[in-house]
């Protein structure tokens, strides 16, 4: 058995490697969104060909929504970039 500390939520208070986190996506935006909203202020993601990478609330496991890289259309390399 073994004892864990308190959770850590991204506050630099709490957790001491919050400083080195370079790109936070929850994925919790509107289904649909093909750009998804960084915690990390300064940072902006791109979506490669078009809505390729796609938020979706169907394929959802640890929240409302989460990112869906659909079957068909597109380029298989498609999908998020910085």
């Amino acid at each position: 058995m073994f004892t864990m500390g308190p959770p850590m939520w991204g506050d630099s208070a709490i957790d001491p490697y919050f400083l080195y986190v370079k790109s936070l996506l929850h994925f919790e935006d509107a289904p649909g969104t093909t750009i998804p909203v960084d915690q990390i202020a300064g940072v902006t993601w791109n979506n490669s060909n078009g809505a390729r990478a796609v938020v979706s609330a169907s394929d959802a496991r640890f929240g409302n929504s989460s990112l869906s890289r659909p079957a068909t259309g597109g380029s298989p390399a498609g999908g998020l970039y910085t």
